[in-house]
């Protein structure tokens, strides 16, 4: 019994330890295999992050240098904007102190401009005289002295320029200052020569956003190898002499990647490289260099706190990740497969969906840019033809009614409406003098004229703070030359309060008993029913309000306010509230067209009615197409209203669509986003908030419970059952079928017959 108990502890004993030594062997290879699969994915994932880090530093670099380009390039036209100033041409045939003013002031306008720009230095050759919006300089005997807090850098435009190469750039320095220098070779003449001081703490600033805990250090190198600026330059400095060598004598000057060798830290190493990009103006160079520390510490840490559960979390990630693909890649690959018409496989999914859906929303700004600029050139077109033309020739003929539309915030627009007493009024003079009096860009049009009286329409856009002033000088002038009332409106930036401006003008004209040259402003006070009629902005823009809230209720009550606005206006009869019922008129149908484009309803949904509204609106009276303009607006608002009421489509009505067509082979989602002339991704994004589930897979759904039903109850073949379900292709049939049930399709009848 004693040796048959010790037999049997042996055994068990034996069993454990040869249980034991399995699982440690087992084990031990397991974890020798796992830390060999540790250190080759470490450094398979270190080389791969590691050229990503090259690329992000090429990319920082290639960033700077366009950046430096295209501000460069600013300047080009920057330059060319100064050789054509008319006050810097003045001031280099006139240098008096007012002209050297004029021109100081439009050099700093440039150069407040661009960024880049410290300064703009101008040397009138002829004169000796040099202009310089920030930096004191000077220039003596062909040699230009830049100072600072009284040091004096100098510089020659020709030797250290060049004139070979059209675009110079090139750094000077001496004792504390130093200055990145910009030449165009353009800028340089017998007459003047300009050059231009480059900001160098902006392009510091620039490289300061690039840097971070990989990209240590950026600096701007000189053909000479000087740093020129930079982001943190100590850290770049020790691998930089002024032969152009790093440290350890690689030339430091090549375009690439250059391993600047290993350095110990914490009893870890890590590597830092320098990256150069060559290729800009006159032989500079971008320098940046780049250290993989943090990537090997993250993936020493991340390893480290990862290894015993990498098999655990590498399983259970693998099924997440399957689950995942399955309900996030999927969807978004059918997704985007559905929307995007030419799928490019090197970008990602989601950028080439907000692609397509950033080409819509240009697509529907592009509309409205074009509404609202035919909207403004039928405004305009209204407008020339009911001011005077065709009477005159050369530069004293009617100017152009463009001015009266460019929009600007100095536009001060003003009507006139003047008298002679003794004989006919003598318009052309009166044109002549406003043309000779006002700045080049401003404009005066006659809008009636009636014998001894006239209503003339001015823009005057000088840079007077008081514009009202200088007109009521030039009709005192105009008084004195001819004994010519005139009476002066208030003043407006829009022209479409042309009509409003007309009727103050006539309404000062009731203050010619008391003065020759009247003013509405000086006029009595009248009673607010007596008043003109302003153009509507206010409700407009409610309007606009309205349709966006989508009240369309509130909307056709305020319809109805601009139509007793224009009716009131049409009774008057002159050609002034006509241009001012068209204008408002075709404002009104521009805001609802672009209410509807914002809703992304279809222009071809509307675009008929559109143009013939618009033809109404625009080409004949009021009076005989009122009601017909009237009945369209509203068809416009029963239009809107009943394609928002299509997009406001359900999950249950896409549902019973999918029901009623599914069997068919030429079913797709884009018939059903089609049929509610909505976009594929609306309907896709509905159906999947509303029900959790995919369109394409509720409809496999359908279709396979279909199949089975058809592959139980009758003997049709599993071809015929394909297409009656909706697939042409059978073997894309029975491939999806043996995915989902893990049967063929002739396994499933043969099983579940038997």
């Amino acid at each position: 019994m004693k040796y048959f108990g010790f037999q049997k502890l042996f055994s068990h004993r034996t069993r454990r330890n040869t249980f034991i030594q399995y699982f440690l062997s087992y084990f031990i290879l397991f974890s020798v295999l796992l830390l060999g699969f540790y250190f080759i994915l470490r450094n398979q994932v270190s080389e791969f992050y590691f050229e990503k880090l090259e690329n992000q530093a090429s990319t920082a670099l290639e960033k700077v240098s366009e950046e430096l380009d295209s501000d460069l390039a600013s300047i080009n036209h920057i330059q060319s904007a100064i050789d054509s100033n008319v006050e810097l041409i003045l001031f280099h045939h006139d240098n008096t102190s007012w002209n050297q003013y004029q021109a100081f002031q439009e050099l700093s306008k440039y150069a407040l401009g661009n960024r880049f720009i410290d300064s703009i230095v101008y040397l009138d050759r002829q004169q000796q005289t040099v202009l310089s919006t920030r930096r004191y300089v000077e220039y003596r005997d062909g040699t230009f002295y830049i100072y600072d807090e009284g040091d004096a850098v100098a510089f020659q435009m020709e030797e250290d320029g060049g004139t070979e190469d059209p675009y110079q750039l090139t750094y000077v320095s001496g004792g504390n200052s130093a200055y990145l220098i910009y030449y165009p070779g353009s800028a340089d003449s017998s007459a003047c020569s300009v050059f231009f001081i480059i900001n160098r703490q902006e392009l510091e600033q620039l490289m300061k956003n690039i840097l971070s805990e990989e990209i240590l250090s950026m600096v701007l190198l000189s053909p000479d190898s000087e740093i020129v600026t930079g982001a943190n330059i100590a850290a770049l400095e020790p691998y930089i002499t002024n032969s152009g060598s790093s440290t350890d004598g690689n030339d430091a000057d090549s375009t690439g990647i250059l391993d600047l060798g290993s350095v110990e830290t914490a009893g870890s190493s890590h590597n830092t490289f320098l990256h150069t990009r060559e290729g800009l103006y006159n032989g500079f160079t971008m320098a940046a260099l780049i250290s993989n520390k943090l990537l090997l510490m993250q993936m020493n840490t991340a390893f480290r706190n990862t290894y015993f559960a990498l098999l655990l979390l590498g399983i259970v990630g693998m099924l997440i990740v399957v689950a995942g693909m399955r309900h996030t890649f999927l969807p978004l690959h059918k997704l985007t497969k559905a929307i995007v018409k030419s799928p490019n496989f090197r970008q990602g999914y989601v950028d080439q969906l907000n692609q397509a859906f950033s080409d819509t929303m240009t697509e529907n700004e592009s509309l409205r840019a074009k509404t609202d600029k035919y909207r403004l050139a039928i405004q305009k077109s209204i407008l020339s033809s009911i001011v005077t033309g065709g009477r005159f020739d050369g530069p004293e003929g009617l100017q152009s009614v463009d001015q009266f539309f460019n929009m600007e915030p100095d536009n001060h627009i003003v009507a006139l409406y003047m008298k002679s007493r003794k004989a006919a009024l003598p318009s052309d003079d009166i044109i002549r003098f406003f043309n000779e009096a006002l700045p080049g860009t401003d404009s005066c049009v006659i809008l009636e004229e009636h014998g001894e009286c006239a209503v003339f329409l001015l823009n005057y856009t000088g840079a007077e703070q008081n514009k009202d002033e200088v007109i009521r000088v030039l009709m005192d002038s105009l008084f004195e030359k001819g004994g010519y009332f005139s009476a002066v409106s208030n003043g407006s930036s829009s022209p479409l309060d042309i009509p409003f401006l007309y009727e103050n003008a006539i309404l000062a004209s009731n203050l010619w008993e008391q003065m020759p040259v009247a003013s509405y402003n000086q006029a009595p006070a009248r009673p607010e029913a007596a008043l003109p009629q302003s153009y509507p902005y206010d409700r407009l823009e409610m309007l606009a309000a309205l349709l966006k809230k989508q009240d369309f209720l509130a909307a056709k009550a305020q319809l109805q306010e601009f139509f007793r606005l224009v009716d009131s206006a049409s009774v008057k009869g002159s050609t002034m509230p006509d241009f001012f019922i068209r204008c408002v008129l075709i404002d009104v149908l521009t805001t609802i067209v672009n209410s509807m484009n914002q809703m992304n309803v279809k222009f071809k949904v509307y675009r008929d009615l559109y143009f013939e509204t618009l033809y109404f609106c625009r080409s004949c009276p009021y009076s005989q197409a009122a009601e017909q303009i009237k009945s369209n607006t509203e068809k416009f608002l029963e239009l809107f209203e009943k394609e928002l009421a299509n997009k406001s489509i359900t999950s249950s009505r896409i549902r019973q669509m999918i029901e009623n067509q599914y069997t068919s082979p030429d079913f797709s989602i884009s018939n059903i986003a089609d049929s509610f002339d909505v976009s594929v991704a609306y309907v896709s994004y509905l159906f999947k908030n509303d029900t959790g589930e995919n369109v394409s897979d509720y409809v496999w759904n359908l279709r396979l419970a279909r199949a089975k039903e058809l592959l139980l109850t009758t003997d049709l073949s599993v071809d015929s059952i394909s297409v009656s379900v909706g697939y042409v292709s059978t073997s894309s049939f029975r491939r999806k079928f043996k995915q989902d049930t893990g049967v063929t399709p002739s396994q499933f009848r043969s099983r579940n017959a038997s």
